[in-house]
């Protein structure tokens, strides 16, 4: 099927108007996407205080974050991994390295960046452990805390048995 020439010309300025208007959204965009540059993820240390142990994530500034409780990696021969994940951030290169720990509790701490702007970080538990997870403004950081005391139930005992004969 031939396309007349006007058809054509109609087309054409259709196309080239869509571009023009998205090239005038794109300088838009990236200024309201660039206004503040990503977060960073400056480095992570650990501590071991009486029967916890901690980690301590410190930022750039606040950041979002999202924690997932995975399995254990047998390659790894962890029991549990917590995962943490920022959005719209960078691992510094002071953070970048793993870190070996292997305290009976904590056996290492990685980074990662799984995807571009998204920074991870894992932290790979010898064993189950109850945890807690808190974020400060300042200074800006994260702690993970982990509790090596044994897990309680909250559950009542069950009542004792009725003696014989009664």
């Amino acid at each position: 099927m031939r396309m007349q020439a006007s058809e054509r010309a109609g087309r054409l300025r259709s196309v080239l108007t869509l571009l023009a208007l998205a090239a005038l959204a794109a300088p838009a965009a990236h200024s309201a996407a660039g206004a503040e540059p990503p977060g960073r993820i400056e480095r992570i240390t650990f501590k071991t205080e009486a029967a916890a142990s901690k980690v301590i994530i410190m930022l750039s500034r606040p950041l979002p974050f999202h924690v997932s409780v995975l399995g254990g990696e047998e390659a790894r021969r962890s029991a549990r991994r917590l995962v943490l994940d920022f959005e719209e951030t960078v691992i510094a290169p002071e953070a970048a390295g793993p870190v070996r720990v292997d305290d009976g509790l904590v056996q290492q701490i990685r980074t990662g960046q799984p995807a571009p702007g998204k920074a991870r970080i894992v932290v790979d538990l010898a064993k189950n452990a109850p945890h807690s997870v808190a974020a400060y403004e300042t200074p800006p950081h994260v702690t993970v805390t982990l509790d090596d005391a044994p897990e309680t139930s909250d559950a009542a005992p069950p009542p004792p048995s009725p003696a014989p004969g009664t």
